[in-house]
């Protein structure tokens, strides 16, 4: 009787699998890199943009000043006596460097921290343009005076 020799890959067709999924990963991780970069930046600059607009609401809803405090030697933004939807602490902080954000904020108008108030009308006290990093992506989020429109940039 003549029975089949068992089938098995030989040595150079295994190597020869694992060099090309070698290639194949080389070419795939910096674009994974890349998508986890922009996905980053647009996440905190969607939140500030957030915060912003519930600042400014806010300010107009209580008939009063309303604050935000960025820091980016901190990398992180507070907002003053403003209680966000659901969150009993009364001046939340926003720290970029932990998750989901890992990014960094740019200094603004010199090495502290830079602070922002809406008025009782929604109008901030001055225009700003502030833009946020992770990686090798940037996103801006600028606030116009005198209406006090906020808005992302790419």
């Amino acid at each position: 009787m003549n029975r089949p020799a068992p089938s098995a890959f030989t040595l150079v067709e295994l190597v020869l699998v694992v060099a090309i999924v070698g290639v194949v990963a080389a070419i795939a991780l910096p674009r994974v890199g890349s998508v986890l970069d922009t996905n980053r930046a647009d996440v905190a600059a969607a939140k500030l943009a957030a915060d912003l607009e519930l600042l400014r609401a806010s300010a107009r809803a209580r008939s009063t000043t309303a604050t935000i405090f960025l820091n980016p030697v901190t990398d992180s933004w507070r907002l003053a006596n403003v209680t966000a939807p659901g969150d009993p602490n009364p001046d939340p902080v926003v720290r970029l460097a932990e998750s989901p954000f890992h990014a960094t904020l740019d200094p603004l108008a010199g090495p502290g921290e830079f602070e922002l108030s809406f008025d009782q009308y929604g109008i901030p006290s001055t225009a700003v343009r502030i833009v946020l990093r992770s990686g090798a992506q940037s996103r801006a989020v600028t606030v116009s005076r005198p209406g006090g429109a906020i808005t992302l940039e790419r």
